[in-house]
């Protein structure tokens, strides 16, 4: 049976979430002003949650896959 990784793509995720993070740092030191604040309010704040949620379901989702692998082999299948 083939391994399921991901790991992997949770650890993309979370180098774009800081990539997205420092970039946006960096483009608010010369774009400040209205436009700039409700983008960050419209677009980049609602992801910081999801992104949040998005993590610890993919952490949740390995563990279960895990233990589901383990008890596949303690059982012979």
């Amino acid at each position: 049976m083939q391994r399921i990784d991901l790991t992997s793509g949770l650890a993309q995720i979370q180098r774009a979430a800081a990539q997205l993070k420092e970039q946006w740092g960096e483009a608010k030191s010369v774009w400040n002003d209205e436009p700039s604040r409700t983008f960050q309010k419209d677009f980049l704040e609602p992801l910081i949650p999801e992104l949040r949620l998005t993590v610890t379901a993919i952490q949740r989702l390995a563990e279960v896959l895990t233990k589901a692998e383990k008890e596949c082999q303690d059982d012979g299948i």
